[in-house]
């Protein structure tokens, strides 16, 4: 039973620090006070890019509070390039599947969801992008929020 134990525990340890060499970046912010969103508080995030050869996933990131109340949540994601060209699109984003099962992982009450929102994009220049994320739902504040992020992964050709 102790050699069991320590077989999982090593496991979960190799999980959590092993790195994810594809990943080019990974932020979350944390700001929600009393776990509310307000859609005056945009999120923004400045990736780097150094290879404009490479396609890319970007993933919006939201962790919730279990028992999120929205069956889909309506975001923009507004972008600047390095030399100042701003791009905007609205996306939304399911939480809660046709099962009425979340769609996210959850461990007791925090679910994590990671949605693909641009797959085999290319980014025209390299140099310091900025993203900002505001939520565009009707409801404001936005209840049993605990983070929204931005993760951009390299797309690897096997």
């Amino acid at each position: 039973m102790k050699v069991l134990k320590a077989i999982a525990l090593l496991s979960f340890i190799f999980v959590m620090f092993s790195c994810n060499e594809n990943r080019v970046y990974e932020k979350h912010r944390k700001n929600f006070t009393e776990y509310r969103w307000k859609s005056s508080n945009v999120c923004e995030y400045s990736p780097v890019i150094e290879d404009i050869n490479q396609e890319y996933k970007i993933i919006f990131a939201f962790r919730h509070i279990y028992g999120f109340q929205f069956q889909s949540i309506a975001i923009n994601v507004e972008m600047t390039t390095p030399s100042g060209e701003v791009t905007s699109k609205d996306y939304t984003i399911e939480v809660i599947g046709n099962g009425k099962k979340y769609l996210a992982e959850c461990a007791g009450d925090y679910c994590d969801l990671e949605t693909v929102i641009e797959d085999n994009y290319k980014f025209a220049e390299t140099g310091t992008y900025t993203f900002k994320i505001k939520h565009l739902m009707e409801n404001d504040p936005m209840l049993n929020v605990m983070e929204v992020g931005l993760i951009i992964d390299k797309i690897v050709v096997e």
